[in-house]
């Protein structure tokens, strides 16, 4: 480890993080640039790289987010993106990041809380490192028409699965305020750990996210969400995000769907809702036509009364607009 600088990263170090992720994640190329700027440019957290013969070769990089549990906010960070270039693995230079990581933030700044979500391959270091996994956030699969998507895919179910592209699209965001306020005020009342989302927060947060839409009714809601395509099966994909709503019953719910679903004409939809999310109990439903798989929802906290709240699933109301993969 005697050949590696660890240290904060700096804004004039965004196009050399970019190249890292580009050499470690080839397929996901085009939007490193965005991913790295809304960390480094756009937002607050601490992150870290490491550094080789005058190259950055890891990192671990953070953004904040207005998280609060019930009225109080909270000092918490997102992880983003986590990466070790392949020349440089199995030398602990994970741990080591980690590790200033987790001084700066809870012994210097004196952070609350860190959530993330990991792939399985990150899971057991993070553990190592004192991450508890909860089984709040969920991810589900919702066959729209069964019969015609049946027939799309000749009722191959393995077309179902498999990877996507997105479709791109110019779209303008124009969100009632209002709409915010009744989701926050009624996470404030029933204590549960949320993003305080305002228009302005809304729009900052989307800037790490490329392809999302907006589409909204008139008295009903807004819904943030993006279209993608199955590249092996040519079915078409809505990717919920959030949608805010005036009224959080299952009509609204049910009538928002129905005109998304009228101006899309998808085969799927899929998204992420955490148990105490307002949206849960409508979409994480286990019948025949929608799987659902718990993710891994990391949290990091130290304090005993951190731990109390965060590792209950119930306290969580987030859903994919609020985690970086979104």
């Amino acid at each position: 480890m005697d050949n590696y600088i660890i240290r904060k990263v700096e804004e004039k170090d965004c196009d050399a993080l970019v190249n890292l992720y580009c050499q470690v994640w080839p397929h996901l190329s085009s939007i490193h640039q965005q991913k790295a700027e809304f960390v480094i440019k756009h937002s607050q957290g601490v992150s870290f790289c490491a550094e080789k013969d005058g190259k950055i070769v890891g990192s671990r990089t953070s953004f904040f987010m207005p998280v609060y549990y019930g009225s109080r906010k909270l000092n918490c960070v997102q992880f983003a993106d986590s990466c070790i270039h392949d020349s440089c693995r199995r030398q602990g230079l994970f741990l080591k990041l980690n590790e200033a990581f987790l001084h700066d933030f809870f012994e210097e700044n004196k952070g609350e809380l860190v959530f993330n979500i990991s792939v399985d391959a990150s899971r057991n270091a993070y553990e190592k490192l004192g991450w508890k996994y909860i089984r709040s956030l969920m991810s589900f699969t919702k066959v729209v028409n069964p019969v015609k998507t049946m027939l799309k895919i000749g009722f191959d179910l393995r077309k179902m699965h498999g990877s996507t592209t997105l479709v791109s699209v110019e779209n303008n965001f124009e969100v009632d305020n209002d709409l915010f306020v009744v989701r926050n005020n009624l996470l404030k009342e029933q204590n549960k750990i949320y993003v305080n989302y305002d228009y302005e927060t809304l729009m900052w947060k989307l800037k790490a996210s490329k392809g999302a839409r907006c589409f909204s009714i008139p008295q009903l809601g807004t819904v943030i969400y993006k279209v993608e395509m199955k590249k092996d099966s040519n079915l078409k994909v809505i990717r919920l995000g959030d949608i805010f709503l005036y009224d959080y019953s299952i009509k609204s719910i049910k009538r928002m769907e129905k005109m998304l679903c009228y101006k899309e004409l998808p085969n799927l939809i899929v998204g992420y809702f955490s148990e105490g999310h307002p949206l849960f109990s409508y979409y994480i439903r286990k019948n025949l036509f929608t799987k659902v798989t718990p993710l891994n929802h990391g949290v990091k906290v130290i304090s005993k009364e951190m731990q109390n709240i965060c590792y209950n699933p119930c306290n969580w109301a987030i859903s994919a607009l609020d985690i970086d993969t979104f």
